[in-house]
C-alpha cells in the first residue's frame, strides 16, 4: 500500500517517494498516517498513531485522497499539476464555485498554490474547470483577514516533524504526570481531580492564579465537572501541579474516569436522597479504579436525572422509597441506555451492590469492554442472576 500510495504522488505530482524515506506509512481503519522513523516507533506495540502521526491519505468511497496537512506540507515539492491562484480566483473557489484552468494535468487532483506564496491544498480539475477541495471547516474560519489572505496553518506539523526524533519520542503519553496532549502537538492539558464537582472559592483562586502565571490558554469546564487548564508546555507541567497541590483527575485509561453527581438533598428542592454524601463516598472508593474498559458512574437526588444516569455505567437513582440502581448505560458514537437492576435500596445496600456489579465486571468483561456491552454479551438475565446472589 505504502508504494501505490506514494507511488500515486510522485506519477500525478511528482513528488518524489524518497522524500518520505525517513518516514512510516501506517494504516489505520480507512487512513494512513505518516510518523518518522526511530527506534522507539519500531518498536511500539500500543501506538496510538492517530495521536502521534500526520493524517496523510484518507479513503473517500472507493478513492483514498491525499490529505490537506500532507500536500501543505510536501507540496512544495510538486513538479506538475501544481496551479497558482491569485486573489480573485481564490475568492471564487473559497465561494464553491468552479473556475476554468488551461492546464495539460489533465482531469483530477491539483495543488493549488497562493499567488502570494504558500501551498493551500488540493483542488480537483474535470473538463477544464477547477473546484475547491479544501475542508470546509477550514473555509468556514474566513481565506481573509482584514484584506490579508489567510492560509491554513501548518506551522505546528512542520516544528513536529523537524524535532529531533528524540524529543517526540520522549513527549509525555496521554495521562502521564495528569496531562494529554493538545491538537497542536505541542502543548498539554491537565484537570485537577474536584470530587463530584464540588470546589471552593479558594482552589478557584489557585487555578485562576496559575492560568495566568504559566500563560494557559483556556480554562475549560468539562463533561466531568472538572477545570482543564489548557495550552500548558511540557517544562510546567510540574510546577503547575506544585503551584495548585492537587491531584489529576483520572481522564484517560481503563479506570472509573468521574463520579458524576447533581446537588442532591444538600441543595436542591427537588431531591428525595443525598446524591453529593453517596456520590463522595463512591469517588473516595472508585475513581481511578482499573477496569477492563473505561467505567463511569452517576448520582441523581430525584427523577431528573441531572447526572446524566442512563448513559453511565453505574448509577445511582434517588427517590422516596430508595436508590434505583442502573447499570450499562454508554454515550459513545453507539450510545445504549441503562438497565434498571435494583429499586428501593438503602444507601448502605446500594454500595454493597456496586461492589457486587463491579466485582462481577471485572472478572467477566473482555479488554476494552463497557458494562453494557458485556450484558448485551452474556444476556441481562444472566448477568442479574450473578450480581443478585
Amino acid at each position: 500500500m505504502r508504494r501505490r500510495l506514494l507511488g500515486f504522488l510522485d506519477e500525478r505530482f511528482g513528488i518524489p517517494e524518497a522524500a518520505f524515506d525517513g518516514f512510516l506509512l501506517l494504516g489505520s481503519r480507512r487512513s494512513w498516517f505518516l510518523l518518522q522513523r526511530s527506534a522507539v516507533i519500531a518498536g511500539a506495540v500500543r501506538l496510538k498513531i492517530e495521536q502521534a502521526g500526520l493524517k496523510a491519505f484518507q479513503q473517500v468511497g472507493a478513492f483514498v485522497k491525499p490529505t490537506t496537512r500532507l500536500i501543505q506540507l510536501f507540496g512544495h515539492l510538486a513538479t506538475r499539476a501544481r496551479v497558482v491562484v491569485e486573489r480573485e480566483a481564490l475568492a471564487r473557489l473559497v465561494a464553491g464555485e468552479w473556475i476554468p484552468v488551461d492546464l495539460p494535468a489533465g482531469q483530477g487532483y491539483l495543488i493549488l498554490e497562493c499567488a502570494e506564496g504558500g501551498i493551500l491544498g488540493l483542488g480537483f480539475l474535470k473538463d477544464g474547470l477547477l473546484r475547491t477541495q479544501l475542508p470546509k471547516k477550514e473555509l468556514r474560519v474566513g481565506m481573509f483577514d482584514r484584506g490579508a489572505m489567510m492560509r491554513p496553518d501548518r506551522a505546528s506539523f512542520i516544528r513536529f516533524f523537524s524535532m529531533p526524533s528524540t524529543r517526540r519520542d520522549n513527549m509525555l503519553k496521554d495521562g502521564e504526570k495528569g496531562a494529554i496532549l493538545q491538537r497542536d502537538k505541542e502543548t498539554y492539558a491537565i484537570a485537577p481531580h474536584m470530587p463530584c464537582g464540588v470546589v471552593t472559592p479558594e482552589t478557584l483562586r489557585k487555578l485562576a492564579d496559575a492560568a495566568e502565571k504559566f500563560n494557559c490558554a483556556a480554562l475549560k469546564v468539562t463533561s466531568a465537572a472538572r477545570i482543564a487548564m489548557v495550552g500548558i508546555k511540557e517544562e510546567d507541567i510540574d510546577k503547575v501541579w506544585a503551584e495548585l497541590g492537587m491531584a489529576p483527575g483520572a481522564a484517560v485509561g481503563l479506570c472509573v474516569r468521574s463520579v458524576k453527581v447533581c446537588p442532591g438533598t444538600t441543595f436542591c428542592k427537588l431531591a428525595q436522597q443525598d446524591s453529593l454524601a453517596v456520590g463522595m463516598k463512591l469517588d473516595e472508593i472508585y475513581h481511578g479504579m482499573e477496569f477492563p474498559s473505561k467505567t463511569k458512574m452517576g448520582v441523581s437526588g430525584c427523577n431528573n436525572q441531572c447526572a446524566e444516569n442512563c448513559i453511565k455505567d453505574v448509577s445511582l437513582v434517588g427517590k422516596k422509597s430508595g436508590w434505583t440502581l442502573m447499570v450499562g448505560g454508554c454515550g459513545t458514537g453507539k450510545p445504549r441506555l441503562a438497565d434498571v437492576l435494583e429499586e428501593g435500596l438503602s444507601t448502605e445496600d446500594a454500595l454493597k451492590r456496586i461492589d457486587k456489579v463491579l466485582t462481577y465486571y471485572r472478572a467477566n468483561a473482555n479488554k476494552g469492554e463497557r458494562i453494557g456491552k458485556m450484558v448485551d454479551r452474556i444476556g441481562f438475565d444472566a448477568f442479574r442472576s450473578a450480581v443478585m446472589g
